[in-house]
């Protein structure tokens, strides 16, 4: 089970540090995973008589790969979004005895948030001006305000009944200042997909690899990038989170620690 772990980690972490580089993960990287993990769980299967391990291992990595995919054809994710997590299913679909599908899922979405808040935080800072645009437009957008007003009004009242009533009023400011860095998230990350993730460049500069805005998370091979360059003008360019570093994350945090769920409610 330990040299599955480290094949899973291994790969995964091969694909985050591609990914970073290039923002392009080799396809053998996820399919070699995941045609190791279904054969190794498929003979473990004919050795025990029982087919629970193998299913277990092609439900587990089908519970990542399809949401993915779909994503993926909605131009949400990349292709290795979809697949790499998929991969690590195939390959590990249970850890010391227990599937680890459940506790995988719940670590990926709180590692991810994490990751998505210093990732965008450290694109604000090799980018300056995202910071000055964020102050703008926090400034000047009404709906921020509006929100920010309406609840701080509701948390008021209920400050102010709890008070009466001798109840803390700790939950209500945890609460209320949770929904400001939220809103003040939600607009940073507005402000950083508009000025980082989206260029607006002279077609000649276009080349191979380049996702285009109205395109699919697949990057133009040679030939369509020689053919946006002859049209000539402008073309947008899209980027996303190079977000694959996050699978390799959650598996080491799972398989340390579990379900991080469990010690965020302690």
């Amino acid at each position: 089970m330990l040299e599955l772990l480290l094949f899973a980690f291994i790969g995964s972490a091969a694909a985050g540090l591609w990914d970073l580089r290039t923002t392009e993960v080799p396809d053998e990287i996820p399919v070699l995973m995941s045609a190791a993990g279904l054969f190794y769980w498929f003979m473990a299967s004919l050795a025990m008589e029982n087919i629970y391990p193998f299913v277990l291992s092609l439900s587990s990595g089908l519970a990542f790969l399809v949401p993915g995919m779909i994503l993926y054809k909605q131009g949400k994710w990349g292709a290795a979004d979809a697949w790499v997590p998929a991969s690590v299913m195939f390959l590990l679909p249970a850890y010391n005895g227990q599937p680890l599908l459940a506790d995988y899922i719940l670590n990926f979405l709180i590692v991810s948030s994490a990751y998505m808040i210093i990732y965008s935080l450290i694109l604000g800072a090799m980018n300056r001006q995202v910071f000055s645009l964020f102050v703008k437009d926090l400034a000047s957008n009404r709906w921020t305000k509006i929100i920010l007003l309406a609840y701080a009004g509701v948390i008021g009242i209920l400050a102010y009944i709890f008070a009466q009533k001798g109840a803390s009023v700790t939950p209500l400011l945890i609460s209320y200042f949770t929904v400001v860095f939220l809103v003040a998230f939600w607009r940073y990350a507005t402000v950083v997909e508009s000025n980082v993730f989206r260029k607006t460049v002279n077609a000649a500069a276009v080349k191979e690899g380049d996702v285009l805005e109205d395109m699919i998370w697949i990057g133009l091979t040679k030939e369509q990038a020689e053919s946006v360059r002859k049209k000539g003008g402008k073309a947008v360019i899209k980027e996303g989170v190079r977000f694959v570093p996050v699978f390799p994350i959650t598996l080491v945090v799972t398989a340390l620690y579990g379900n991080l769920l469990f010690y965020l409610l302690l």
